[in-house]
């Protein structure tokens, strides 16, 4: 072939360029699949996903589009999102990153998914409700709401936990348990629903973690990682007290439950799911009746309920007696929280005494002399929080301790 031979220039093969993906993609310079609400690419790197105004119509100049177009600002649920991002969340953790994450990476996920958004809505309503008595009910209603429209939308999504954004899943279940415990201080039939049970609350804390338990490197990368990283600090200092060394005196009356419980207890397997509950109970009061108040975390409270075995809980649904005064003494260790006004778990106590005082028989009654101290509860007084069609009970204290 002659070098004088003029070398042809190859074509470039024809393409199509889209000028339309997310902005996020672009920063990226990689192709966007233009998806809504979010594209594939932001999904998998659980990215904001955002698209620029398109320029189509005001390009057109047959079409005129003014300011009254625009759709109307829903400014009730605009003030509960400032709440959540400037009030709720100073209230939710006492760790500066921590509240970083629920104040600006929780709300970004919500952008892009509907259920997460109702969820911080729900509890933002509850915690103005709760700031606010003379608008209490205003608030409430918007809760219930909100609650209700994010349990209806996460539904169809719970089962493709890992196909989906697993980090936006964990946020609304996390927030739907934020929620129970924040309800549980107003009227628990409106807000948890009639028929809620004693062991609800510990059944949705176990699902909330089980996604933390069987999840993939995806959500302890994502956005949500130093949730997990915090959970996991205190959970090891929780082991670091697992020592009958460290005595708090608190302990002690845990150590009288569970010599009666053996007397009276003849299956193994029973007495295997009490001692295991209560060991961990033990550690729970080791951490929270011996730390500063400033340093506890909730996290330090319903931690018991992801530590305990499915039997014990097997039990508690039953209302074997053993179950229920157990579940009295951890009933107890909020009330340390409620003290110090702690919007989070203030009025928990009462609610879980509530609902077990009128299922405890008269032989157990004395069993729980000590957490029914603990909490100030007065048969006389909340008599009328017992279940419809129970009896007066002789009244034990005559006033609150």
């Amino acid at each position: 072939m002659s070098e004088e031979r003029a070398i042809k220039p190859q074509k470039r093969r024809p393409h199509r360029k889209t000028r339309t993906g997310c902005l996020s993609c672009k920063r990226r310079k990689i192709k966007c699949d233009e998806g809504r609400p979010s594209c594939e690419e932001c999904i998998h790197h659980e990215l904001t996903c955002e698209y620029a105004p398109s320029h189509t119509a005001s390009a057109s100049p047959n079409i005129s589009v003014g300011f009254s177009s625009a759709a109307p600002l829903n400014i009730p649920d605009l003030q509960l999102m400032h709440h959540f991002c400037t009030s709720t969340v100073l209230a939710v953790h006492n760790e500066p990153t921590i509240r970083r994450v629920w104040s600006i990476s929780v709300p970004s996920l919500a952008f892009s998914h509907d259920f997460v958004m109702h969820g911080i809505l729900a509890v933002a309503a509850l915690h103005i409700a709760y700031l606010r008595p003379e608008s209490r009910d205003l608030y409430l209603s918007q809760a219930v709401i909100h609650h209700q429209e994010g349990l209806r939308k996460a539904t169809p999504v719970l089962s493709q936990f890992q196909k989906q954004n697993p980090s936006a899943i964990y946020a609304h279940s996390a927030l739907t348990l934020l929620y129970t415990l924040a309800g549980s201080k107003h009227d628990n039939a409106f807000i948890l629903g009639g028929d809620a049970d004693i062991a609800d609350w510990i059944v949705l804390s176990r699902q909330t973690y089980s996604l933390v338990r069987y999840s993939d490197k995806k959500l302890f990368d994502g956005p949500l990682g130093p949730i997990f990283a915090a959970g996991a600090n205190r959970a090891k200092m929780h082991d670091q007290l697992d020592d009958e060394g460290f005595k708090v005196p608190q302990t002690e009356h845990l150590k009288q439950l569970f010599s009666r419980i053996c007397e009276t207890t003849a299956d193994d397997w029973k007495r295997q799911a009490y001692r295991h509950s209560i060991h961990e109970l033990k550690k729970v009061f080791r951490v929270v009746y011996s730390q500063p108040w400033d340093t506890l975390e909730a996290t330090d409270v319903y931690i018991w309920a992801y530590c305990i075995q499915d039997e014990f809980l097997t039990l508690l649904k039953e209302y074997t007696q053993e179950a229920l005064v157990i579940m009295a003494f951890f009933a107890a260790v909020p009330q340390r929280f409620a003290e110090n006004k702690h919007w989070l778990l203030e009025g928990f106590s009462m609610y879980l005494i509530s609902k077990i005082y009128p299922l405890i028989d008269e032989q157990h009654l004395p069993w729980i002399e000590w957490p029914l101290r603990e909490v100030g509860w007065n048969p006389a007084v909340d008599v009328k929080m017992q279940v419809d069609g129970s009896q007066d009970r002789e009244v034990l204290w005559e006033n609150r301790v």
